[in-house]
């Protein structure tokens, strides 16, 4: 493998939605990043195996790049509803940045949510696949403050934030192009798949229900 590059296929990193996500992140506009939350949901693809490792990589992906390290806790709820296989899972990842994420897939459930949350100190964003073109990217300025020995909120409304246009494989297959006539490192490289791999492991059910890594 010397002088080889590896890239993982996590197309959904290249959407142009989440890369701005991350790019307000970066821009501190939320504050600090606390918790993170990605749902996939839907009815169908029944293959033989476990939910967990068929829908939950690319939620996996999103949260590994924004959390920034290697989570010290993974704790997976998994049930069997329909099928022969786990059709559920709940996953909770713990950084020791102290971000806290959970995974939420499902292959039985009666409507479809594709959306990826990150809760900052500031404010909280929305990366909703499934909304139309101009509201797939929301930001709404919450804000949770203390009020003597209790916590008081502002709930204010979703500011829908403009994205670039493009097809997430397109520039998937661009970044790799770049890498291979660079030889720079992919955005998804070796890394990332062994530690995605390692998180998946962790939260089958070949093992206990609930684990710490």
């Amino acid at each position: 493998m010397a002088g080889r590059l590896l890239m993982v296929g996590h197309v959904v990193r290249f959407h142009p939605v989440f890369q701005r996500l991350c790019e307000i992140v970066a821009e501190g506009r939320i504050g600090q990043v606390r918790h993170l939350i990605s749902n996939r949901m839907g009815l169908g693809r029944f293959p033989s195996m476990d939910v967990v490792w068929d829908l939950a990589p690319h939620d996996l992906s999103l949260v590994l790049h924004l959390a920034g390290e290697h989570p010290d806790t993974v704790i997976c709820h998994r049930r069997t509803v329909l099928s022969d296989e786990t059709d559920i899972a709940d996953i909770i990842l713990e950084f020791p940045n102290g971000i806290g994420a959970e995974i939420h897939v499902s292959r039985v459930s009666p409507y479809r949510d594709r959306r990826f949350s990150v809760i900052g100190t500031e404010g909280m964003l929305t990366f909703d696949d499934l909304a139309p073109e101009g509201e797939k990217l929301a930001l709404y300025a919450h804000k949770v403050r203390r009020a003597g020995a209790t916590f008081d909120f502002d709930n204010a409304p979703a500011a829908f934030l403009p994205t670039e246009p493009g097809l997430p494989l397109d520039r998937e297959l661009r970044h790799f192009l770049d890498c291979v006539m660079t030889r720079t490192e992919p955005e998804t490289g070796a890394s990332e798949a062994v530690e995605t791999v390692r998180i998946l492991s962790l939260a089958s059910p070949l093992s206990s229900p609930d684990l710490t890594a």
